[in-house]
Order: C-alpha cells, then structure tokens, then sequence
C-alpha cells in the first residue's frame, strides 16, 4: 500500500493540540448537566423521583460502558467516575486517556441515554429545549479519591438543602442565606432536613458488587454463578465508611 504523505501531513495539524492524561494514575471523569436549572423546571421540585432514576439509570449506564470505571458518584445532575488502567500490566486505557476523546464521546454518550430515558418514560416537550451533558477528565491521585468524592458529595448536601428550601420559600426570603439559615427556616415550618432519605440529602453511588446469577441461556441455562454488577445505593453519610468503600475497591498494579 503507498504511503499516505498527504494524509500524515493533515494528521499532523490534528495532533497538534491532542492532549492526553497520564496511564497509571486514577482519572475522575466528571459530567454535568448544562443549564439544567431551567430545564429541570418542568419537574415536581424539590426531589421528583422519576429524574432522579432516571439520573441514576445514566450512571450506571456509564459505568456499565466506561472502560475501566470501578466507582461512581451522582447527586443533582452532576456524574463522577473513577476510572483506572492498571488492572493488569497489559490494561489498556479508556480512548489511550485522549482528553477531547473523552470528553466528547461521555459527553454525547450521557446525553444520549439520558435523552432516551426520557422519552421512554416520560410525555415532555422537547421542541422548545434538549438536554445536554458537558464533560471534564482529570488525574487525580489515589490517596485523593475519598476526599475529592466527599468534596463533591458535600456540593450534593448543599444543593439538597437549598432544593428543598426553594420550594418552600421565595428567592427573594433565600438571598445571602447560608445553609445553616435555611435549615433553621425549614425547621421552623416543621420541616427537618435531615429526616429526607440518605440519596435525598447527599446523593448516590454506583458500585460493582459480586451477586449470584442464574445463567439466563445455553446448555448451563439456570445454574447459578457469581457475577459482578453494577447497583446503585445511596451514598454513605459520613467520610470514614466512604473511604472503607474505596478501600474495598481493588486498585491492583502488576509491575
């Protein structure tokens, strides 16, 4: 075959502003939901159950299809995997860690499915505005993963807080309030934040769990095998049992 000079030369404007991360270290990708304030409008506020499974079918869609995902995070709209390439030494990494890879192809993937879970199970209009996921992917390194979850798990807190005390009160009653406020407002409504359901207050996670199945086809069909499955839960409430969730995650590294 000859040698396509004319095409390497184009390549190579291409690969110009490539950018990749580094193999071996753990990567965050992270998606969020872009103006969602406004489009979210049409659900029953401040918690509709329907958004939020749907929200949590996304992450577990992403982990189910992120190559190398071993956890995740989601609370509001906003989506944080943990993703890694050291399983094995021979481990490949998702899209070689090319940024604008990654992050265009997670973006449109959870726009996508979000979008058709939607429409499944859902009689919106969409004429006027459809929903879309920006995306981002950074290093992080492995001592820093509990701390940058509960970081992210404590935006959840405040966003719930603040949910709930918008559907109560007029923004004009919430302007430069604290957290601490608008509790102490709900609370005189004879509204408690804290009594909400964990996923409520502080969001979800994705994890992979061993479970046994049932073959469900093939002349094994029915016996029953341990499988690994991705299943929400709610996330944990306090940063050491976090950690003890991570801790558990197999981070294995064969020099």
């Amino acid at each position: 075959m000859k040698h396509d000079e004319f095409g390497d030369r184009m390549k190579e404007y291409e690969a110009v502003p490539k950018r990749q991360l580094m193999r071996r270290i753990p990567v965050i990708i992270r998606v969020d939901g872009k103006a969602f304030h406004s489009f979210c409008k049409r659900f029953e506020k401040p918690h509709d159950e329907f958004l939020h499974d749907t929200l949590n079918s996304v992450m577990q869609h992403l982990c189910q299809n992120i190559q190398g995902a071993k956890f995740a995070e989601r609370h509001s709209d906003e989506i944080s995997i943990l993703v890694t390439d050291y399983d094995r030494i021979g481990t490949s990494a998702f899209f070689d860690y090319e940024v604008d890879k990654i992050n265009s192809v997670v973006a449109s993937m959870t726009s996508t499915v979000f979008c058709k879970h939607l429409m499944a199970g859902h009689s919106l209009n969409f004429n006027e505005q459809w929903p879309n996921f920006d995306c981002r992917c950074f290093n992080i390194p492995e001592h820093e993963i509990p701390n940058y979850l509960w970081w992210r798990m404590g935006d959840g807190k405040r966003n719930s807080i603040s949910m709930l005390a918008q559907s109560k009160f007029s923004h004009k009653e919430l302007m430069n309030k604290s957290c601490n406020e608008m509790q102490e407002m709900l609370y005189q409504k004879q509204i408690n934040w804290a009594n909400l359901p964990q996923g409520q207050k502080i969001g979800y996670i994705c994890i992979r769990r061993k479970r046994n199945k049932p073959i469900p086809a093939g002349p094994n069909e029915g016996q029953i095998v341990e499988r690994s499955v991705w299943e929400i839960e709610e996330s944990p409430p306090t940063v050491s049992e976090l950690r003890a969730i991570i801790d558990g995650i197999e981070f294995r590294k064969e020099e």
